[in-house]
């Protein structure tokens, strides 16, 4: 049997922890120096503990995607020889953590990334409590060999996809910039919110859709699928109540999205992640193969200037690796 451990030490990286330990009904080890111990997922019983360096058979490595290679650092040694997925690591994260673990000589056995973070949860001692459980995530093999799908798919709910497929199916990086865009005067503000009900219209929803118009056609250009934004919702909650004819409907009808609050500050993961690591570096793609981004590139351009700082600064290295691989 299959041994799986969590690297990561974030809130996200322990609700995967209990949810693979649930569904593989054996114990899953959280890389983390601090103390962790997690005994119930809900109702059921669960067996979730911490160690500064877990030894697994397959590590799931679940952290910002700003912060990914400085992860992997830590946990090289642990990697090599190991199957290894990366959750939502940002456009050409995979590609980027093959060429600093092959530079290294520590080269894992398969290595893929996921599309999106797969659960929203809470935390009261040691019990975890699921709101949200998305099904059908994209595991993106980088290479061609053992499929990282069938190799994590007794811990999560995976779909068999190339890392470049699964790169350009992240949502939150057409998702997140638009919100920010459209709330800067109570993000900066720090007024509360609710992200997906107050901080959703339908003039953010026009713009979802003409940034995910520029995905598809990069998409196109680049020969990949291409799954509207609208019905990956559906496809990862649906069956939780995320449906609707608009995303402003679906998002309503969707009861964690309810309560989820909007950021209180421009230096958030919506802006080092999903523009940094996530659009800017679609933007950046799109240039190379010749297809236009108006819309991309004013929402990079116009958050840069909001944020007091250039959010296209790791474009380059990551669209270098999208092109490689």
């Amino acid at each position: 049997m299959l041994t799986f451990a969590v690297l990561g030490d974030t809130d996200h990286a322990l609700f995967t922890a209990a949810a693979m330990a649930a569904r593989t009904q054996q114990p899953i080890v959280v890389g983390s120096d601090r103390p962790v111990r997690l005994t119930a997922l809900g109702e059921r019983g669960i067996d979730v503990v911490s160690d500064p360096q877990p030894r697994a058979d397959a590590y799931v490595v679940l952290t910002d995607a700003a912060n990914l290679l400085e992860l992997i650092a830590r946990y090289a040694e642990l990697l090599a020889g190991r199957a290894v997925l990366l959750v939502a690591p940002g456009v050409g994260g995979s590609a980027l953590v093959y060429d600093w673990l092959s530079d290294a000589g520590l080269a894992p056995s398969a290595l893929a990334e996921t599309n999106a973070n797969p659960f929203m949860g809470s935390i009261a001692g040691s019990t975890v409590t699921l709101r949200g459980a998305k099904h059908g995530l994209l595991a993106g093999d980088l290479r061609a060999g053992p499929s990282a799908a069938e190799t994590f798919r007794p811990a999560l709910d995976l779909v068999a996809a190339t890392a470049l497929e699964s790169s350009l199916a992240n949502t939150n990086h057409v998702l997140h910039p638009a919100l920010v865009l459209s709330n800067l005067n109570r993000i900066v503000n720090a007024t509360p919110f609710t992200l997906f009900l107050e901080g959703m219209s339908t003039a953010t929803e026009r713009l979802v859709v003409a940034t995910d118009n520029e995905r598809a056609a990069l998409a196109a250009a680049l020969s990949l699928p291409y799954t509207p934004v609208g019905d990956w919702f559906t496809r990862f909650y649906g069956d939780q109540g995320c449906v609707g004819s608009t995303l402003v409907e679906a998002f309503a009808a969707f009861p964690p999205f309810a309560t989820a609050p909007g950021p209180t500050t421009l230096r958030h993961r919506f802006l080092t992640d999903d523009v940094t690591c996530g659009l800017a570096v679609l933007e950046e793609v799109a240039r190379r193969v010749g297809v236009p981004t108006p819309v991309i590139t004013s929402t990079v351009t116009a958050l840069s200037a909001a944020a007091g700082t250039d959010l296209r600064t790791a474009a380059g290295q990551r669209a270098d690796a999208v092109l490689r691989a």
